[in-house]
């Protein structure tokens, strides 16, 4: 069951990346950012899962990730950035209805969301954890 849970969060990573690539080019820039988030939040959310832990809660998920990977030096500190980063940004760009994420913002979003799930399937390529390249 666990190696299912990754791998499902590993295809929803690439999914979101994919998605977000496409709402970008189309200019639906807010949902694009959130595409994004979720491309790093299902790529965190398998590492995480290969410990054992799976988190509904998407603050949980985000300290989780920062105590197993980011404190204990396993993984560079860039993803875990980015996921800080486009949780906030899509807050701003779902929750809020005055603020609109513009093509600048959006870009920037899916540039950290593309390097963050590089960054993750390299350490899973390292540690031997079954990781299927996201096709372009």
């Amino acid at each position: 069951m666990e190696n299912e849970i990754v791998r499902g969060h590993m295809k929803k990573a690439c999914s979101n990346l994919k998605g977000a690539q496409v709402l970008f080019e189309n200019e639906v820039y807010d949902s694009s950012v959130s595409s994004s988030y979720y491309a790093v939040f299902h790529g965190v959310s398998a590492l995480l899962a290969v410990k054992g832990f799976e988190f509904k809660k998407h603050k949980t998920v985000i300290s989780k990730y920062n105590e197993v990977y980011i404190h204990a030096g396993l993984i560079g500190s860039a993803s875990f950035r980015a996921l800080t980063s486009l949780f906030s940004r899509r807050m701003e760009g779902e929750y809020e209805a005055t603020t609109f994420i513009g093509k600048e913002g959006a870009s920037a979003a899916l540039q950290q969301a593309k390097l963050a799930v590089q960054d993750i399937m390299e350490y899973c390529k390292a540690n031997n954890i079954l990781w299927e390249e996201c096709s372009r």
